[in-house]
């Protein structure tokens, strides 16, 4: 049975992709508890300005994940407790030890924002990872298993 925070996650998502436009270039969220057991760097040398942040949580995604906007790559960060973006464009790296104690052949073949998210689902403080690609399918991962997919059509 998925909890209040999935159905949150879930919808969000969705609602991202019903208002993504041309212009949309994918998104990778990491929603967590606590991120001391994930190694990732900042892709800028900001945090995101405040004329971008909104207080819609999606609208501020969209507008992020726009090709035009220098924020579109890298993952971003979402406190679950909190709800609010604490980190923008992340290049996360995932410790590969954690491949040994799960099974990647539900995943593969993938890309590699897919199968980051994948293996960063699994890492202690991770809640789970919400996907969208470019041509809007959506994923959520949650300890190393797909909780949520919808292709696009």
């Amino acid at each position: 049975m998925k909890t209040s925070i999935e159905h949150f996650i879930e919808n969000s998502l969705i609602e991202i992709c019903q208002n993504a436009g041309n212009d949309f270039s994918g998104l990778g969220i990491i929603y967590y508890k606590d991120l001391s057991h994930l190694p990732y760097i900042s892709l800028h040398d900001a945090n995101l300005p405040f004329d971008l942040i909104t207080e819609n949580l999606s609208k501020t995604l969209l507008t992020v994940s726009k090709y035009s906007s220098i924020y579109h790559d890298g993952f971003h960060f979402i406190n679950i407790d909190t709800l609010h973006i604490t980190h923008i464009s992340q290049f996360i790296s995932p410790p590969l030890e954690s491949v040994t104690n799960i099974s990647i052949d539900q995943v593969i073949p993938c890309g590699a924002r897919e199968m980051t998210a994948f293996l960063t689902s699994n890492i202690e403080g991770v809640f789970c990872v919400g996907l969208i690609s470019a041509n809007k399918t959506i994923k959520i991962f949650k300890n190393s298993s797909t909780i949520y997919q919808q292709v696009s059509t």
